[in-house]
């Protein structure tokens, strides 16, 4: 998920420079790595938050424990 603040650069998702925070979201498939900005790493948090939400979401968190 979040992996904290990295080095300021250019957001992977909007491009604007500044500040990044490392985003990892690994019941994506593919596997989802970016650097994000505070605006778009507060978007990408809630649309995991929402995603979980939906039977979609806890099947994949389902397969994900079964998995470990």
């Amino acid at each position: 998920m979040n992996d904290g603040l990295t080095m300021p650069g250019k957001c992977e998702s909007c491009g604007k420079n500044g500040p990044r925070f490392r985003f990892r979201n690994d019941y994506a498939e593919p596997v989802i790595n970016m650097d994000l900005c505070p605006s778009c790493m507060n978007k990408a948090f809630h649309a995991m938050i929402f995603y979980f939400r939906t039977p979609a979401g806890r099947k994949a968190m389902a397969e994900r424990k079964a998995q470990q």
